[in-house]
């Protein structure tokens, strides 16, 4: 049935159960996946309850940040709507992104932090180099903005770069 139905290809990225990995070969008798480690995993296809399928259609870059409490929410918020937005027009990346960015937050209110989320729906397989693209415009503009991270030493925000 996985092969009549199509629930995964080789060279689709999958879980079952504690395994995931690249699909390497599917015979009528098991699937062959190779983790991120290089372990080849053999998984007899009558054993096979729910499949993960990571790579199917779409994904999804998620960075989800921390954002120290003396900060103004939103203009973090209106900070990450900005590195997003330039995120999806830039030219290399435009034709990997699939939907505008989204900005959501706060998620979650930690002990010294609330959280924060931007979510980008990608092409199978760009989710990373999105999401790691956006990283690191997210820091420089934090960075230049002076927006803190959480941690306990708030008073040393921004570190003195002059005496480098």
């Amino acid at each position: 049935l996985i092969l009549i139905e199509n629930q995964y290809v080789i060279g689709d990225v999958i879980r079952v159960g504690d395994v995931s990995g690249t699909v390497e070969r599917i015979t009528l008798r098991a699937t062959y996946i190779r983790d991120f480690n290089g372990s080849l995993h053999l998984i007899p296809n009558g054993e096979i309850h729910i499949v993960t399928n990571a790579t199917r259609d779409w994904a999804r870059a998620i960075v989800d940040l921390r954002v120290a409490y003396e900060e103004d929410i939103d203009r973090v918020l209106d900070l990450l709507r900005g590195v997003s937005a330039t995120l999806a027009e830039d030219a290399e990346l435009a034709s990997h992104i699939l939907e505008a960015p989204q900005v959501t937050g706060p998620l979650e209110l930690g002990e010294n932090a609330f959280t924060v989320r931007v979510t980008i729906k990608t092409k199978v397989g760009k989710q990373l180099a999105i999401a790691h693209t956006l990283q690191k415009r997210i820091h420089a503009t934090f960075r230049r903005e002076h927006i803190a991270p959480p941690h306990l030493y708030l008073a040393a925000w921004p570190p003195d770069n002059t005496s480098r």
